[in-house]
C-alpha cells in the first residue's frame, strides 16, 4: 500500500500548491524514463531499499494488529517506525534529487519559485 501511494502520489498531484521539495523530487523520480536524471540517482540501490523496507515494516505493524496484546503492540511499534524512517529516507533522496535536476534545467528550478 505505501509503495503504491509513494508511486501514485506524485502523479494525481501534478502542480503542488506549495514549495515542497520532496513532491518536485517524487515527480522527477516518477517521470525517471523520460527526464536527464544523473547517473547517481538512477544507479542508487536506496529507492529499492526503502521500498522494501516498507514493505517489512507493513507485514510486522499487520502482524502485530492480528496478534493484540503486548506482543502485538510491539510489533505494530516496530512496523510503523520501520515504514516511517524508510520513507523519510526516501524523501530526503527525493530533496536532493530535486536539489541537482534545478541546478542542472531551469525548468525544474521554475517549479519552486511558481513559474
Amino acid at each position: 500500500m505505501a509503495v503504491a501511494w509513494q508511486n501514485a502520489r506524485p502523479r494525481w498531484r501534478a502542480h503542488p500548491r506549495r514549495k515542497e521539495k520532496p513532491v518536485f523530487g517524487e515527480r522527477i523520480w516518477a517521470e525517471r524514463t523520460t527526464a536527464d536524471i544523473p547517473r547517481q540517482f538512477l544507479d542508487s540501490k536506496v529507492p529499492a531499499v526503502t521500498y522494501a523496507f516498507q514493505i517489512a515494516g507493513i507485514a510486522l505493524l499487520t502482524y502485530g494488529l492480528i496478534v493484540l496484546g503486548l506482543p502485538g503492540l510491539l510489533y505494530v511499534a516496530a512496523g510503523i517506525t520501520i515504514v516511517q524512517c524508510a520513507k523519510a529516507w526516501f524523501i530526503d533522496r527525493m530533496v536532493l534529487l530535486f536539489a541537482d535536476m534545478k541546478n542542472r534545467d531551469q525548468r525544474y528550478a521554475d517549479w519552486e519559485h511558481g513559474a
